[in-house]
């Protein structure tokens, strides 16, 4: 074991292959190593060996490990791999742990000024991650696997929340949602909104419990009267019922209730009731066409006596 000084500043004892760095005999302070910029060789303090520091290491002016160049001021660079909260890194920064900074780059490009995360190439995220303003990614982007997404894709193993911290669903928008471009079809099934949830209408007793015959004043449906008017959202002019005037007439199994309050209707489920005014005007017709009938036999008998 041997103790070599450089300008006074650093010592440092060489055993086997290892370097340890004693917080104890630094000249500048007793718990630093300094190197300082005036003390330092012309092409950076260079160590052959592993260095371990046991307390803080403070360097005025630029750092590199795993090689020789001149890391200018203020830079930290390492041709190896960096670990941080481990000691086996498995890529070139491995940190198990937060990493908390106002701007982040990764890969080889400059990136924005106004992106808090820059991603150049594949990355890997074991844990969370949250970024306060623009995430930037030249590529595909896997959260919660290993898998590569390819170009452009995003994919989530587990649940997207947007607006929201506590998603409930694969995806939970917390928040209007906008869709520029979507395919028309009159195929498929309806899609609803119910309990802030998107769903698609079904009509198999499969997804039904409990059915039994219903029963309403199904003539009330006749007592509805169109309005024009004029939409809040999109400004145009449009005709309909209002809900209030259903729930009003006690068609309550036609209307759309948000917090108790009539908020859409069912137009879909009017051709339910006009089906059953449908059947009693027809019985009706079929009552008279007997009663016709009837009396038709009734006069036939009659012009017989009076002929007779």
């Amino acid at each position: 074991m041997k103790n070599v000084f450089f300008s006074g500043i650093l010592k440092y004892c060489i055993a086997g292959m290892s370097l340890i760095v004693f917080s104890d005999a630094q000249i500048v302070s007793d718990q630093w190593l300094v190197l300082n910029k005036d003390n330092r060789f012309p092409a950076g303090v260079y160590i052959p060996c592993p260095l371990r520091v046991a307390n803080k290491l403070i360097a005025l002016d630029g750092i590199h490990i795993g090689g020789t160049g001149d890391p200018g001021t203020d830079n930290l660079i390492v041709d190896g791999k960096i670990a941080v909260g481990k000691t086996t890194p498995w890529s070139d920064l491995d940190v198990d742990g937060d990493i908390n900074c106002t701007k982040l780059t990764i890969g080889q490009s400059s990136g924005s000024s106004s992106w808090d995360l820059y991603v150049r190439g594949p990355t890997f995220i074991d844990d969370e991650l949250k970024v306060d303003d623009d995430i930037f990614v030249l590529g595909g982007v896997h959260i919660g696997g290993t898998w590569n997404p390819g170009s452009d894709n995003l994919i989530v193993d587990g649940k997207v929340g947007i607006g929201t911290t506590s998603p409930y669903e694969r995806l939970h928008v917390d928040g209007r949602v906008y869709i520029y471009d979507m395919n028309g079809t009159s195929s498929g099934s309806v899609v609803r909104w119910y309990n802030n949830r998107l769903c698609y209408e079904t009509s198999s007793c499969r997804f039904k419990s409990d059915i039994q015959s219903y029963v309403a004043d199904f003539m009330k449906v006749l007592e509805l009267a169109p309005s024009c008017y004029t939409d809040k959202l999109s400004g145009g002019r449009e005709i309909g019922y209002l809900a209030e005037t259903l729930d009003s007439l006690g068609l309550s199994g036609l209307v759309i209730y948000r917090d108790d309050v009539p908020d859409g209707i069912k137009y879909e489920r009017i051709s339910v009731y006009l089906v059953e005014v449908l059947k009693m005007q027809l019985q009706e017709l079929e009552d008279i066409k007997h009663q016709n009938k009837d009396l038709e036999e009734r006069i036939a008998e009659l012009e017989k006596i009076i002929k007779g």
